[in-house]
């Protein structure tokens, strides 16, 4: 694995790997709450993980 990579993930689904900034992905969401989290490695291999954010998406 990339120490550069990040890896977004919504709902439990892995949604896109980056490797170079700007890191960012689009993807459509249906209505309803989604949960989406970022992943990525430090330099030793470590794997980080952000707190969880919570959307809701009316329309």
């Amino acid at each position: 694995m990339n120490e550069k990579a990040q890896i977004l993930i919504v709902d439990d689904e892995p949604l896109a790997t980056l490797t170079t900034p700007p890191y960012r992905s689009m993807w459509p969401l249906t209505p309803g709450v989604h949960a989406f989290h970022a992943e990525g490695y430090d330099a030793t291999g470590r794997r980080l993980t952000s707190e969880p954010v919570y959307v809701t998406v009316i329309e």
